[in-house]
């Protein structure tokens, strides 16, 4: 019986839902793995990011993502529906997912560099290893 579980698991957690490919998103992006991209991103983004951010800041860097992933020649297209850039700027609401407060921000950052932060849909069997709160180190 636990050959059959275990090659069952197998077959579910790492074929089906290829998390050795979902693992290497976490490299790649986390990790910087893909510095290729963080470079021409930081090309692309630099002006826009020296200034204080603002309300259309968290769209432009997103959008200056999709042109460096371009520019890169990224190879799959399904990786960035999974990642957004996002800015906290003054005036920004902030919602404490877990319990649904709004929590305080803090000073406001003196650039776009100081507020920029990384989200990634983590799917599943990811989910129970990389939470909220530990990507959220990430950033």
């Amino acid at each position: 019986i636990r050959s059959t579980v275990a090659e069952h698991l197998w077959k579910l957690m790492v074929e089906e839902s290829d998390l050795l490919g979902q693992l290497k998103i976490i490299k790649d992006f986390y990790l910087l793995g893909r510095g290729e991209l963080f470079q021409a991103f930081i090309d692309i983004a630099q002006v826009m990011l020296n200034t204080p951010p603002s309300a259309v800041t968290e769209h432009d860097v997103n959008v200056a993502l999709q042109q460096s992933a371009h520019k890169v020649l990224l190879d799959d297209d399904n990786i960035l529906p999974l990642l957004h850039l996002t800015i906290d700027y003054p005036g920004k609401d902030h919602k404490d997912a877990s319990q649904g407060r709004d929590m305080t921000p803090r000073e406001a950052p003196a650039s776009g560099w100081a507020a920029l932060g990384l989200s990634y849909k983590v799917q599943w069997p990811l989910h129970t290893l990389f939470t909220p709160a530990v990507l959220e180190k990430y950033n």
